[in-house]
């Protein structure tokens, strides 16, 4: 199994997350868009955090 190479880097999530949420951040600053588009990036973000602390934890 160790000769596996991962599709993603082990920390794309985290990465991701993070670009979600400075990207729902600067558009609640900018104002003038959608709250359902913004609910989505931080949804998204928020999923992609639990996964991976649920990959990270063996569960």
């Amino acid at each position: 199994m160790n000769n596996v190479i991962p599709l993603r880097p082990k920390h794309q999530p985290v990465k991701d997350s993070r670009s979600a949420i400075l990207t729902a951040l600067k558009m609640i600053r900018e104002g003038g868009h959608n709250k359902q588009s913004i609910d989505l990036l931080l949804s998204a973000a928020a999923d992609n955090l639990y996964d991976y602390v649920e990959t990270l934890e063996g569960r």
